[in-house]
C-alpha cells in the first residue's frame, strides 16, 4: 500500500504524486498531435514572422487590456524562430493544463464533491480535454491562457483555506493571483466564478464560511476592476486611445438574444464543437439530472440560484462589450460550468447503472478521440496542407528569380477546402484569408525554398508580368487547385 493513501471518504486513494504522473501521460496522450506535429494557425504566422523581421503586436496587446500576455508575447520573438519552434508554445500550454487537471483533483478531492473515487479521477480529466482547452493547446498565440485558468484556480484556493498565511494576506495573495490572470485573458479568469460554484453548491465536506463568500466576492470584484483600469484607463494614458471592441454594448435584449442562440448553445454541447438539437437535449437533460442529485441539499435554494447565475457571470466580459462573437476561446467559464454539471448527471446514471469501470472508460475514451480528431481535422491537417497548397502554387507560377512584389488577393477564400465546416476563427478557419497570416506564410516558402520576391498582403486584382512589375496571387484559386472538392 505504499502507492495509496487512506481517506476516510474514499478509503484508500493513490497519492497525488501518482496522480500526477498518470494526468501527464493521458494529457500528454490526447494533446499529442499539437507536440509533435509542425504548423502554425493564423496569428501564430505574425509571430513566427515577427521572429525573423523583429516586429511585435505589444501595442494591440495592452490595447486589448492583457499586458501580461503582452510581455508573454514580446517573449516569443526571442524564442520562436520559425512554425518549427512552436510546438515549444504549445508544449508550455499544455504542462499547464496537466498542472490545472492536478489541481482541480485535489480541489475536489479535499471538496468530496462525488460519491465514488473514479468520479474525483475522471472528472479533471474530462474538463481538460474541452474545446476550449482544445483551442488553447493547438494555438500557439492562446499558450498562455490555460495559465490564466490555473492563477483563478490557486485565486480561488488561497480564499478557501486555512493554511498558507493568515486569511487577509491569503485575500492579498488571491487578489494578486486574479489580476495576474485578468491581464492574460479576461475570459478565462472569470473561471474563478467557477471554482467558486464547485465549491458553494456541490462541496460536501463543510459549508463554506461567511467571510470565505465575502473574500470571493471582493477578491472578484478587485479582478474586474483591474479588467476596466487595463482595457479602458491604461490603453489611454499609454497610447490615448481604446480599442472600439472594448465598448459597451447598448442593445440589451439583442444581447441576451444571441447569447441564448450562440454562446449558451456552444457550452451546452460541450464535447461537441458542431451542436446539433440531438446532442444539445441530451446534455440538458444530463445538466438537470446534476442540478436535481448531485447540488449540497444543505442550502437548496441559494445552491440552485448560483448554480443558474454563475455560470451566466463567467461570461460577463463578453455579455457587456458590444462585440458578439462566441468563439470557444472565450467560452472557457460558461462551458465549463455547464459541463460540469452535465457530468454530474452523467456521473449519477453511471453510478445507477452500476458500472464502476467499462463505463467510466468509454466515457473518457470517446472524449479522448474526440479531442484528438478536432486537433487534427481542424487544426493541424488543414493548415499542413494550406502551406502545401500555397508552395506548389508559388513553385508553379513564380521563378525562384523573381525580385518583384507579390500581391496577395485574399477575398476570395476557399472555406472548407480541407475541413467540412468552420467553427468561428478557430476550428476549421484558414490562415490563407488573413493578411497577417499570408505573409508568414510567404516569407517561410522564400526563405525554404530559396525565392527572390518581396511580400505585400493586399487585395489586389491587378496581375502582371515578371518583368520586374507586381504580380498577384489569388490565395484561394491556390486551395482550390490543391483539391478535388471544387
Amino acid at each position: 500500500m505504499y502507492s495509496m493513501l487512506k481517506d476516510e471518504k474514499y478509503g484508500y486513494v493513490p497519492l497525488k504524486k501518482l496522480i500526477y504522473i498518470v494526468y501527464t501521460l493521458l494529457i500528454f496522450a490526447a494533446y499529442t498531435p499539437v507536440l509533435i506535429s509542425t504548423y502554425a494557425f493564423s496569428d501564430d504566422w505574425a509571430t513566427a514572422n515577427d521572429s525573423l523581421t523583429g516586429g511585435d503586436s505589444f501595442e494591440w496587446d495592452v490595447l486589448s487590456g492583457r499586458p501580461i500576455f503582452a510581455f508573454y508575447r514580446l517573449a516569443w520573438v526571442k524564442l520562436v524562430h520559425g512554425i518549427d519552434d512552436l510546438f515549444i508554445l504549445r508544449l508550455f500550454s499544455v504542462i499547464c493544463t496537466i498542472c490545472f487537471a492536478n489541481s482541480f483533483y485535489s480541489f475536489i478531492l479535499k471538496r468530496k464533491i462525488f460519491s465514488d473515487y473514479w468520479m474525483v479521477f475522471l472528472c479533471p480529466l474530462l474538463i481538460s480535454l474541452l474545446p476550449s482547452f482544445q483551442v488553447y493547446n493547438s494555438w500557439a498565440t492562446c499558450s498562455p491562457f490555460v495559465l490564466s485558468v490555473l492563477l483563478s484556480l490557486t485565486s480561488y484556493r488561497f480564499i478557501a483555506t486555512d493554511k498558507f498565511f493568515s486569511y487577509p494576506i491569503n485575500l492579498i495573495i488571491a487578489s494578486l493571483l486574479l489580476v495576474a490572470s485578468f491581464s492574460i485573458y479576461q475570459p478565462t479568469s472569470l473561471t474563478f466564478i467557477f471554482f467558486m460554484m464547485v465549491d458553494y453548491c456541490f462541496g460536501k465536506d463543510r459549508r463554506p464560511q461567511l467571510k470565505e463568500f465575502v473574500g470571493s466576492f471582493a477578491v472578484m470584484v478587485a479582478g474586474l476592476l483591474s479588467s476596466v483600469f487595463l482595457s479602458k484607463i491604461l490603453p489611454s494614458i499609454i497610447y490615448g486611445e481604446t480599442l472600439s471592441r472594448a465598448q459597451f454594448t447598448n442593445d440589451l435584449t439583442g444581447k441576451v438574444y444571441w447569447f441564448a442562440n450562440e454562446a449558451f448553445i456552444n457550452a451546452i454541447n460541450n464535447f461537441n464543437i458542431n451542436p446539433n438539437p440531438t446532442y444539445g437535449y441530451i446534455s440538458a437533460f444530463l445538466l438537470i439530472f446534476g442540478l436535481c442529485f448531485q447540488v449540497n441539499k444543505d442550502r437548496p435554494l441559494i445552491n440552485y440560484s448560483f448554480c443558474i447565475l454563475m455560470p451566466i457571470a463567467c461570461y460577463v466580459s463578453n455579455l457587456v462589450i458590444k462585440e458578439n462573437w462566441a468563439a470557444f476561446r472565450s467560452l472557457s467559464g460558461l462551458e465549463m460550468s455547464l459541463s460540469f454539471i452535465s457530468i454530474c448527471g452523467l456521473f449519477f446514471l453511471i453510478k445507477k447503472m452500476g458500472s464502476k469501470f467499462f463505463a467510466p472508460a468509454v466515457l473518457f475514451l470517446m472524449v479522448f478521440v474526440s479531442c484528438q480528431s478536432n486537433i487534427y481535422n481542424y487544426f493541424v491537417g488543414p493548415q499542413q496542407f494550406e502551406l502545401t497548397a500555397l508552395s506548389s502554387y508559388i513553385d508553379s507560377h513564380i521563378s525562384k528569380d523573381y525580385k518583384g512584389v507579390i500581391n496577395f488577393k485574399i477575398d476570395d477564400p476557399a472555406y472548407n477546402t480541407f475541413v467540412n465546416g468552420q467553427r468561428y476563427d478557430e476550428f476549421g478557419n484558414i490562415s490563407l484569408a488573413t493578411p497577417w497570416a499570408v505573409i508568414g506564410m510567404a516569407n517561410r516558402i522564400k526563405m525554404k525554398k530559396g525565392f527572390s520576391y518581396n511580400v505585400i498582403s493586399q487585395q489586389s486584382d491587378v496581375g502582371k508580368d515578371t518583368t520586374g512589375k507586381d504580380l498577384f496571387i489569388n490565395t484561394g484559386d491556390a486551395m482550390r487547385q490543391a483539391t478535388t472538392l471544387y
